[in-house]
C-alpha cells in the first residue's frame, strides 16, 4: 500500500492560565479547540509558573492537565489557584 500524504505537521504554542481549578487535581483543556489545529498529536508542556507549590502533567487520553503539590504529592482542590501553563502542541488542519 502506498504512504498516504496526511498533511503539513503544525506546531503552535499556547499559555494556559489557570487561576481557578475546574476539579480537584485536574483542569480539562482542549488542544483543538484552543489552538485551532485538528488532529492533534502531542501536546508538550514547555513551561510552568506556579512558583514553588505544583507539579503538572499532560493526560492526552483524558485530555486535561493533573496538579500535584510537590511537598507531599496531595491533590489541590477545585478552585486553587495554579498557576500558568505553557504547552507546545503538534498536529495538522
Amino acid at each position: 500500500m502506498a504512504p498516504t500524504n496526511a498533511g503539513v505537521l503544525m506546531v503552535e504554542t499556547a499559555t494556559v492560565a489557570i487561576d481557578s481549578l475546574t476539579n480537584a487535581n485536574n483542569e480539562p483543556w482542549d488542544p483543538e479547540a484552543n489552538t485551532g489545529l485538528t488532529n492533534v498529536e502531542s501536546v508538550e508542556i514547555v513551561g510552568y509558573d506556579s512558583g514553588t507549590t505544583y507539579t503538572v502533567a499532560w493526560n492526552h487520553i483524558d485530555e486535561q492537565f493533573e496538579f500535584a503539590a510537590i511537598a507531599d504529592g496531595t491533590d489541590p482542590t477545585a478552585g486553587t489557584d495554579v498557576g500558568e501553563v505553557k504547552v507546545r502542541v503538534e498536529g495538522r488542519r
